[in-house]
């Protein structure tokens, strides 16, 4: 993995004014992201995870502390010309409502941020909107408005085929957001919830794409999602929680509580229960050197001793 850092968040603050109150959403994050790393952030509802991505792509200032992405540092002062510059040149946003415009077709909403950039031809233009549009699959959809890119109308009788168009054209102007984002390449890539209002197979589609800009073109992502089958994709994982950035992830263990003296119990299919020696289980630091077994979240679980009944009085 390249080393050269990408992002780098020093001690970053974000409140948000709720009449004469303030609300911290971000409390001092502190976070550095590699060149060609897929990071996915994780956490509670509220726990700041949108706000971090909305910092990180300029969309919102920070109220305190100091951001570098690429060659540009980012604090409360910086003006927005120079956010405009590093939304242009360096990032792309894939929002979870697509925020697609229904005046434009699919291939016009592509050439939107080439449009804005300005330095390439209305030629080059179209021709980079449409390998953009044929990498995500949709090379037959270059002339397709947003509420037309399943293909067809919803007027059905039948309510499953009603569902399956609907899927099929969610997932299309997912596709059609992600070739936006990623038109003027940028080196990084942020994406909010991307397959939250996807079915199996758009979910399926869609990472197969994240997955291919990172590993061939070498695209730095950062993805907020709620699913956690999607950590199986990422390179690092990052849990935030009351806006902190308290535990990062990766090879998630799982820590049961010491049973017994003579060892830990676990659960065998035989359902006999066995002492594990001793050796297998770890220390706790903390714990007066209890030790608790390892086990990964398939394991199953330990065999929990019976109370016994207290002594009549």
């Amino acid at each position: 993995m390249d080393e050269e850092l990408i992002v780098e968040l020093d001690n970053i603050h974000k409140t948000y004014l709720l009449g004469i109150e303030g609300v911290p959403a971000l409390r001092g994050v502190s976070l550095k992201i590699h060149q060609g790393e897929w990071v996915v952030i994780y956490g509670t509802s509220g726990g700041g995870k949108t706000t971090m991505l909305n910092v990180i792509g300029t969309i919102d200032k920070p109220t305190k502390g100091e951001m570098v992405i690429g060659d540009a540092r980012v604090t409360a002062d910086t003006t927005d010309d120079v956010l405009a510059s590093i939304r242009l040149n360096t990032l792309g946003f894939v929002f979870q409502t697509f925020n697609l415009l229904t005046a434009m077709t699919a291939l016009e909403n592509v050439e939107l941020p080439m449009v804005l950039k300005g330095d390439q031809t209305a030629a080059e233009r179209r021709a980079i909107a449409k390998q953009s549009l044929e990498k995500m699959g949709l090379g037959e959809r270059l002339g397709h408005y947003p509420n037309m890119l399943s293909g067809g109308t919803f007027t059905v009788t039948s309510g499953a085929h009603f569902l399956c168009a609907f899927f099929a054209c969610i997932g299309e102007q997912q596709r059609v957001t992600i070739a936006r984002a990623i038109a003027n390449k940028p080196k990084l890539l942020l994406l909010d919830e991307p397959t939250g209002d996807l079915d199996t197979k758009n979910t399926r589609m869609v990472i197969k794409m994240l997955r291919r800009l990172n590993e061939e073109e070498g695209m730095t992502l950062v993805m907020v999602t709620h699913d956690v089958h999607l950590k199986n994709f990422a390179k690092r994982i990052i849990w935030m929680r009351d806006g902190k950035v308290p535990v990062k992830i990766k090879n998630v263990v799982f820590f049961f509580p010491y049973l017994g003296v003579g060892g830990c119990k676990k659960k065998r299919s035989s359902r006999r229960s066995e002492s594990i020696p001793r050796s297998e289980c770890a220390p706790l630091p903390s714990c007066n050197n209890r030790r608790m077994p390892v086990r990964s979240p398939r394991a199953t679980p330990l065999k929990w001793p019976r109370r016994r009944p207290l002594p009549p009085s």
